[in-house]
C-alpha cells in the first residue's frame, strides 16, 4: 500500500504539471520560457514538500495523518480545478507586462504550488512508515524511489498519449482531485473523514468559475487536443464585422473567418490581408501544385482552393484536433474539399516527401511567442528548397515587426533564408507603421521577385529590399534562440489582441 501511495502521488504531480501547461496556454502561450517557469515552480513545491514532510513525519508518524495529508492534497487539487481560469485571467494582464517568466511563476504558485508541496510531503511520510529497521533501510528507500519514478513515468506518458487526447483539461484536473480523495479514504479508516470529505467536496466544487470573457467576445468552444488548448470565439467588434476566431495563446489570433448572415463562415473572402497577398503572389508562380505548411482551421488553403480550383493543394497540419475544430466550428467538409491533408510535423513532412511544388506557403508561426524553432533553421529551408520547383516561390508569414520588437527575429529569418535562396524579399502592410507588430511576409525564390504584386486587394505593400541581411544571425538546428528574440513583444501583443 505504501509503495502504491508513492506511485499515485508522483503520477498525480506529473499529470497536473502537463495538464497545467495546457491550461495556461491560452493565457501565457507554450514557449520554453513558460514551460521552464512552470517546471521550476513544481520542482520548488516538491522540494519544500520533501523538507516539511520529513519534519512532520518524524513528529506524527501514523496512517491517519498520512490519510489527512493526502486528503489535503485532494482539496488543493479541487481548489485549483475550481479557479483554473479565474486566476490566470485575473492576473495575466498585470504580471506579463513585467515578465513572461514572472507571470508564469505567480500564476503557477497560486494554482499548482500548494498541490506540489502537499504531494511532495507524501514521499518522506511514506518512507517513515515503511522503514522498520536500519538493515533494510536502503532497500526500502530504493524501492520507494523506484515506485515514485515509475508513477512519474506513467503520469507523463498517460497524460501526453491518452488523457489529453480524450478528456478536457478541466476533466483531467478534476479526475486527479477525485483520485486523491478516494486514495485518502482508502488510507484512513477514521469515521469522520469520509463525511468531512463529502462536505468539503460540495463546498469546493461550488467555487468553480467559468473563464472570464473579453468584451465583445463569445466563447463558442474550449477544446483540448494532443497539441493545443483551443478557444473558438465569436467576435462582433475586433475586425468591424462578425467573425469567428481560433486562439491557442493570448499573443495573436491564429486564424479567423467571417460569419455570413446565415451563420455559416465565408471561405471565399479572408479576413487577414496577408492571405489575399499570398493568393495573389501565387499567380506569379506556376501554381498547379501548392503546399501549405500549417493548416489551422484551413481558412488559407480553402481560400487558395477557391481562387485556383484546378490546383492540387497539400496541407500539413500537425494537430488533427485543429482539423476537427475546423469541421465542427468552421464549416469545413473534407468530403467536399479537394485538399490533401497530412497530420504530421511540417519538418518531418518536408524531410520525407519526394513531391515537387510550385508554391510553398509556410504559415506555421501561428503562436507569436512559441515559434516552432526547428522550422526556422538553415537545415529546414534546405529541405524546403529541395521540394520547390526551379521557378517556384516560398512565402512565409511571420508575426513580428519590421523595425520594432521582434525585428531581430525578422532579420535572422531573412539572413537564414538568404543563405539558401539567392533572392529574398520582405514585405508588410504600408498602412501600419514599421514598429507595429504585424504580419511580415518573407518571400524567397531561385529567380528575381520583381514581378510579385505591390498590393494585396488594395492594401499597399511596403517592400524591404534585403532588410540588412547581414545584421541577423543564421539560425541552425544547433542554435535557434527565436523565443528569446520575440520575448519583448509580449506586452504589446497583449494590448493588440
Amino acid at each position: 500500500m505504501l509503495y502504491f501511495i508513492n506511485f499515485v502521488a508522483n503520477a498525480a504531480i506529473l499529470v497536473f504539471e502537463i495538464a497545467g501547461a495546457r491550461l495556461l496556454a491560452p493565457y501565457l502561450g507554450t514557449s520554453t520560457e513558460v514551460w521552464a517557469a512552470l517546471i521550476a515552480v513544481i520542482l520548488g513545491g516538491m522540494s519544500a514538500g520533501y523538507w516539511i514532510g520529513g519534519v512532520v513525519a518524524d513528529k506524527y508518524p501514523s496512517y491517519r495523518m498520512l490519510g489527512i495529508l493526502i486528503f489535503a492534497s485532494s482539496c488543493a487539487a479541487f481548489i485549483a480545478w475550481g479557479v483554473r481560469d479565474l486566476i490566470p485571467s485575473a492576473l495575466v494582464g498585470l504580471t506579463v507586462q513585467a515578465s513572461l517568466t514572472g507571470a508564469t511563476v505567480v500564476i503557477a504558485l497560486i494554482l499548482f504550488a500548494p498541490l506540489a508541496v502537499l504531494l511532495g510531503m507524501v514521499s518522506p511520510y511514506v518512507a517513515k512508515l515503511a522503514l522498520q529497521n536500519l538493515q533494510t533501510s536502503a532497500r526500502v528507500v530504493g524501492r520507494l524511489s523506484a515506485f515514485g519514478a515509475a508513477g512519474s513515468i506513467v503520469g507523463a506518458i498517460s497524460t501526453g498519449a491518452y488523457l489529453i487526447a480524450y478528456f478536457s483539461i478541466d476533466q483531467i484536473l478534476l479526475g486527479v482531485a477525485v483520485a486523491l480523495l478516494i486514495l485518502s479514504l482508502i488510507v484512513s479508516f477514521e469515521k469522520y473523514l469520509p463525511k468531512f470529505s463529502v462536505l468539503a467536496l460540495i463546498l469546493i466544487a461550488s467555487v468553480s468559475f467559468s473563464s472570464q470573457q473579453t468584451h465583445g467576445e463569445e466563447r463558442v468552444a474550449d477544446v483540448a487536443t494532443p497539441y493545443n488548448r483551443i478557444w473558438v470565439i465569436n467576435n462582433e467588434t475586433l475586425f468591424g464585422k462578425s467573425v469567428r476566431m481560433l486562439r491557442t495563446d493570448p499573443f495573436g489570433i491564429q486564424c479567423v473567418m467571417s460569419i455570413k448572415s446565415d451563420g455559416t463562415v465565408d471561405e471565399s473572402e479572408p479576413v487577414f490581408w496577408y492571405q489575399r497577398f499570398f493568393a495573389e503572389a501565387a499567380a506569379n508562380a506556376n501554381h498547379s501544385r501548392m503546399l501549405v505548411l500549417g493548416g489551422c482551421n484551413h481558412s488559407l488553403p480553402r481560400y487558395l482552393q477557391h481562387k485556383y480550383p484546378d490546383a492540387q493543394i497539400d496541407v500539413v497540419e500537425i494537430d488533427p484536433g485543429m482539423t476537427a475544430v475546423a469541421i465542427n466550428h468552421f464549416d469545413f467538409d473534407p468530403a467536399m474539399s479537394s485538399l490533401n491533408i497530412f497530420h504530421e510535423d511540417a519538418r518531418m513532412y518536408i524531410a520525407r516527401t519526394q513531391a515537387q511544388y510550385d508554391y510553398i506557403v509556410m504559415d506555421t508561426f501561428n503562436a507569436a511567442l512559441s515559434i516552432p524553432h526547428h522550422l526556422t533553421t538553415q537545415e529546414s529551408f534546405e529541405d524546403v528548397k529541395r521540394l520547390l520547383a526551379p521557378d517556384g516561390i516560398l512565402a512565409i508569414n511571420m508575426l513580428a515587426s519590421p523595425r520594432g520588437p521582434g525585428s531581430e527575429f525578422v532579420a535572422a529569418m531573412a539572413r537564414t533564408v538568404g543563405t539558401v535562396f539567392p533572392y529574398v524579399r520582405l514585405q508588410y502592410n504600408k498602412n501600419f507603421t514599421a514598429t507595429r507588430i504585424q504580419n511580415v511576409m518573407l518571400l524567397a525564390s531561385n529567380n528575381p521577385l520583381s514581378q510579385l504584386p505591390q498590393t494585396a486587394s488594395s492594401q499597399p505593400i511596403e517592400i524591404l529590399e534585403s532588410r540588412d541581411l547581414t545584421d541577423g544571425i543564421i539560425l541552425t538546428d544547433s542554435y535557434a534562440p527565436v523565443e528569446n528574440m520575440l520575448r519583448e513583444m509580449a506586452p504589446q501583443l497583449l494590448l493588440q489582441y
